[in-house]
């Protein structure tokens, strides 16, 4: 897990629309090889909400200068 990172199920994160949304402008989305995380993008992005998805997932993190923790 990226440090600083909030685990969030894709399908909560997809509930979110409307008002109170505005923390999600500056977030970074990631899963394991980057699809997910891109398709949660692209369906956040119709609703007018504008984060990044980590190209490569978290298999780019690892070996980069980005620090991981565990989980939990």
């Amino acid at each position: 897990m990226v440090q600083g990172a909030e685990h969030v199920p894709m399908a909560k994160l997809l509930a979110v629309g409307g008002p109170g949304t505005g923390a999600l402008e500056s977030a970074v989305l990631y899963c394991a090889a980057g699809s997910r995380s891109a398709s949660a993008q692209r369906v956040l992005a119709e609703r007018g909400i504008g984060v990044r998805s980590l190209r490569g997932g978290f298999g780019a993190v690892e070996g980069s200068e980005i620090a991981v923790v565990p989980p939990g």
